[in-house]
């Protein structure tokens, strides 16, 4: 007789494979009779493993050193630090993944599910709440603002509240390490200035938000300014040169904001519903008002220069 799996690492596995992998038929097949995705398969197979990319490797990428680092690069201390306890554990990711780092959310996913078949609970907890659940929240919600596919806003939804309530049952988290120069200017007026002040906005650790392509393009459009292709600190600094041409720094500063906003209204939200991840969301939320401080102090230095 097999044994029974484990109900809880599997859960774990399955979440892992959804975020690893493009789906396959059977698996949207499976979830046909999950109460957390109805409504969220009217879609094709092709629409939604072309969203998988379009997601997760331009929009949302699922990595923890691009939220936790100052560097926002793949490879560094973080995923260092995380590959440390995957040896230490003797978890070895299969070498055929479809990543580029192993500190990617599906993997994380995997070693704790890992963890758990082998009777360690209480490191899988413990690793749950030092590397997993002190970036997730914002992964997670940048990928369900980003989606295009109801499949993929679902399971960013659905992903957020299961993790959310499994830190109700595990040991309080780590803060966030903090920028080792936390403070950025404020002038744009400079190319130096612009950019720290990019620098700082699309570093999520220090910003206490994430912009993606998609959003930083839609507050193009929005606005009429023409920007450059690239990655997010290109786009932004083409967004500041392009409103400086045309006279729109208030209006992207304003865009800027609600943006902002919307961070700390989620992190509000989420440590209501979830008073023990509030200890987890707190640094997330305190550096998004620092965030929008400083982009209404940066509106009040434009309008008094004219």
């Amino acid at each position: 007789m097999k044994p029974i799996p484990d109900a809880r690492a599997e859960r774990y596995r399955s979440f892992a494979r959804l975020f690893l992998f493009e789906p396959e038929a059977e698996t949207l097949a499976a979830l046909q009779g999950d109460p957390r995705f109805a409504g969220a398969l009217g879609t094709t197979l092709r629409d939604v493993r072309v969203e998988f990319t379009r997601l997760f490797a331009l929009n949302a990428f699922p990595y923890a050193s691009v939220f936790l680092d100052p560097e926002a690069l793949l490879n560094t201390e973080t995923t260092a630090r995380v590959e440390a306890k995957y040896a230490a554990a003797g978890f070895e990711p299969a070498s055929d993944l479809p990543v580029g780092a192993p500190d990617h959310f599906g993997v994380e996913l995997s070693f704790v599910a890992h963890l758990l078949s082998c009777g360690h609970a209480d490191a899988a907890n413990q690793f749950l709440q030092t590397e997993i659940l002190p970036w997730a929240e914002v992964l997670l919600h940048a990928a369900e603002k980003n989606a295009c596919e109801d499949f993929y806003r679902t399971l960013a939804r659905q992903t957020r509240r299961w993790l959310l309530e499994e830190s109700a049952s595990s040991s309080r988290g780590a803060d966030l390490p903090r920028s080792s120069n936390p403070e950025s200017t404020l002038r744009v007026n400079e190319e130096d200035d612009l950019f720290s002040v990019v620098s700082f906005l699309v570093t999520p650790v220090q910003s206490g938000i994430f912009l993606s392509k998609q959003e930083l393009s839609t507050i193009g459009r929005r606005l009429e300014l023409p920007m450059s292709f690239g990655d997010r600190g290109l786009m932004l600094k083409s967004l500041f040169r392009s409103a400086g041409e045309f006279d729109r720094i208030e209006l992207l500063l304003g865009a800027l904001q609600a943006e902002t906003n919307n961070w700390i209204e989620r992190y509000a939200s989420d440590s209501r519903d979830y008073p023990v991840a509030a200890v987890t969301l707190r640094p997330w939320r305190e550096r998004a008002e620092e965030t929008l401080t400083r982009l209404k102090e940066m509106e009040r230095a434009s309008q008094a220069a004219g």
